[in-house]
């Protein structure tokens, strides 16, 4: 397979998969997790100003969101310009891995949609960044000062971040650990990426995937199902 190098430039659930307030955190378990961040979004701040931003802010991660639940998944933590979200096994629904996939293709599609209004409006365009991998995490609730919130720690939760190092060179780009990839059971199209050498003790691999959009009806549909 080719690859190609990347430029160096147990906690019980309420209804929708919430949290409930109060349980006991949930033990280890397998679980996908997705990160997202938008690109040079302190320029757009100065720019547009605190209160437009947060308006764009607003509509971004809506939209997101959406993309999020309807593949059965929940947004964990909006971070800022970033979001964190978190695919864990449903009953009689596609892998984590796989909902997690096709939850950022629809993202993708979605932010093209946005960014049309958002340059008509506006005059601006939002660019992301989205890394997706899979592995062990523990999730419960923490919390100070009377203040409480859901929690996910984990190597996954640890490998997003790190990816986000290397989407900084492929704008709007969607990248797979190689645990999601295995995870996986759908025939998504992704593109093999070799990590430059300064980042493989970073990332702990050689190898990363870079999602591709669907380029034929068969695997079109599956990303809409």
């Amino acid at each position: 397979m080719r690859t190609e190098p990347i430029l160096e430039r147990s906690k019980p659930q309420a209804a929708g998969g919430r949290p409930q307030p109060g349980a006991a955190p949930r033990g280890l378990h397998r679980a996908t997790v997705l990160g997202l961040d938008i690109r040079g979004f302190s320029a757009i701040l100065r720019r547009q100003g605190p209160l437009k931003a947060f308006g764009l802010l607003e509509r971004f991660f809506a939209q997101m969101g959406e993309a999020v639940v309807r593949r059965r998944g929940r947004v964990d933590k909006i971070l800022g310009d970033g979001m964190l979200a978190l695919f864990e096994d449903v009953p009689g629904a596609y892998p984590p891995a796989d909902r997690a996939a096709l939850a950022a293709l629809d993202m993708r599609r979605r932010l093209e949609e946005l960014n049309r209004v958002f340059q008509a409006e506006h005059g601006v365009r939002l660019r992301t960044g989205c890394g997706i991998e899979t592995g062990e995490i523990a999730s419960g609730e923490i919390g100070a000062g009377g203040r409480r919130d859901t929690a996910v720690i984990g190597e996954p939760v640890n490998a997003v971040f790190r990816l986000q190092r290397l989407l900084r060179a492929i704008p709007d780009g969607i990248l797979l650990g190689p645990a999601t990839l295995e995870a996986a059971r759908l025939p998504f199209a992704v593109r093999p990426l070799e990590v430059p050498a300064g980042l493989r003790r970073l990332l702990g691999h050689v190898i990363v995937y870079e999602l591709l959009d669907p380029g034929d009806e068969a695997s079109a549909s599956l990303c809409l199902a």
